[in-house]
């Protein structure tokens, strides 16, 4: 269903009992959870192909080593970066689907918090889900080289599938509108600050993650009492970036702690030392407001 399709439903039923309206938006937080699985399912063969071909493809020596016989693609520094990379963010989007999952499950048996926080989840999770997916995806590609990009590998399939999430059942754009707009609101933006404050909390002994919830903290306490509707607005990507990212790396945490496997463990710390840095750099964008945005007419923008 388009976001266009579901307006419409919903205008219909505007004039309905309530109960009809919560069905609606039972509906389409089911069909946008399912979305935001399919990025990170997708995120998921895509990594797996490219560990795969990156251990079979042999292909020049590693710079710096003594021996100068030609080693397999994976022992080299930037493909082991590109890997790395789609690793984190596959395991962070699942970790946030789960975490989004579980509170969908604790809202159905009647915990009203956790009801609350799972709608408040449902943005980040179909909007920075399906995000990963295509950037996964097109790491993928990248990492098979000219072999990703025509058929025989199959790698450019997954891209192409990826491609599609960000755009159905509600588009990425009006996912993050969503979490500004609707979402933000929950008791007064109660519901955001105490999912940021309890991060932050838990996470004190990893700053990178502490220091980027308390920033989207702030920046959620900045739309919800300051923030005009287009301020709001033009900062709503970067910010539901921001929060969704926030969210990952502390359940990653989680996940490292209570496995203490070596690899989730430096996933995990891969994960705190790159793709949380980055969000946090977000910041800005999220706070510049929709000036800028209108510095340029409709004639001198479209030419």
């Amino acid at each position: 269903m388009s976001f266009g399709d579901a307006g419409e439903c919903i205008g219909e039923m505007v004039g309905h009992e309530n109960g009809g309206l919560r069905a609606m938006f039972t509906m389409m937080n089911s069909a946008r959870i399912n979305v935001g699985s399919q990025g990170v399912q997708i995120a998921e063969r895509a990594l797996q192909q490219a560990s795969a071909y990156a251990r079979d493809r042999v292909q020049s020596a590693r710079a710096g080593s003594a021996s100068k016989a030609p080693v397999a693609i994976i022992e080299h520094p930037d493909v082991r970066r590109m890997l790395m990379r789609m690793r984190a963010l596959t395991e962070g989007s699942r970790a946030l689907l789960y975490y989004t999952a579980g509170q969908v499950d604790r809202g159905t048996l009647g915990n009203e918090a956790a009801q609350k926080r799972a709608e408040l989840l449902v943005p980040m999770l179909k909007a920075w889900g399906t995000d990963i997916g295509c950037e996964v995806a097109s790491l993928g590609i990248q990492v098979h080289g000219g072999m990703g990009f025509v058929e025989e590998t199959g790698a450019a399939q997954h891209y192409r599938d990826a491609r599609i999430a960000p755009i159905y059942e509600g588009t990425n754009g009006i996912q993050a509108a969503d979490l500004v707009t609707r979402k933000l609101g929950y008791e007064n933006g109660g519901v955001l600050q105490s999912l940021m404050a309890q991060i932050a909390t838990e996470m004190e002994d990893v700053p990178e993650v502490a220091a980027l919830a308390k920033d989207a903290a702030a920046i959620g306490q900045w739309m919800s009492e300051t923030a005009s509707l287009d301020d709001k607005l033009a900062g709503s990507v970067p910010f539901t970036t921001m929060c969704a990212v926030a969210v990952a790396g502390w359940q990653l945490g989680c996940q490292a702690r209570a496995s203490g496997l070596h690899a989730k463990t430096a996933v995990t710390k891969f994960f705190n030392r790159v793709i949380v840095p980055e969000a946090r750099g977000l910041g800005s964008s999220a706070m510049a407001g929709a000036a800028l945005l209108y510095d340029l007419d409709s004639e001198e923008l479209a030419g």
